[in-house]
């Protein structure tokens, strides 16, 4: 856990993405903080074929399962816990109020993301 300042609040946050996280101003200049990883939510998918003609590059129809996320902790007070976009849009019909993902990407001169400028709803 990395104690940070969020919208005015002192709160603990769990990075659960597979690789440490560095959150910059909203410039992309100036790294705040950076959240090491300390493992990874999965989200349960059932995959549906809709084409797989030969030679054809496989269509498929992916499902994800907001009720089966691996990983996930329970929700703490006072601590925020950073997920993938996929596990953030999964697990918007549960109804967590503690979980964020990634602002806006930041990237090197190689077109590398670097990190993100701040956290998102």
């Amino acid at each position: 856990m990395t104690a940070i300042v969020l919208n005015g609040t002192r709160v603990n946050a769990i990075n659960k993405t597979p690789h440490a996280l560095n959150i910059y101003d909203l410039e992309g200049t100036d790294v705040l903080v950076t959240v090491p990883s300390s493992g990874m939510v999965r989200v349960s998918e059932t995959i549906r074929t809709v084409s797989d003609g030969k030679g054809e590059i496989p269509l498929v129809e992916v499902v994800r399962d907001p009720s089966k996320l691996e990983g996930l902790p329970e929700e703490q007070e006072g601590t925020v816990i950073v997920v993938s976009d996929i596990t953030y849009q999964a697990a918007k019909p549960l109804g967590r109020k503690d979980l964020v993902k990634a602002g806006p990407a930041v990237r090197d001169d190689a077109g590398r993301i670097i990190g993100c400028r701040g956290l998102a709803l």
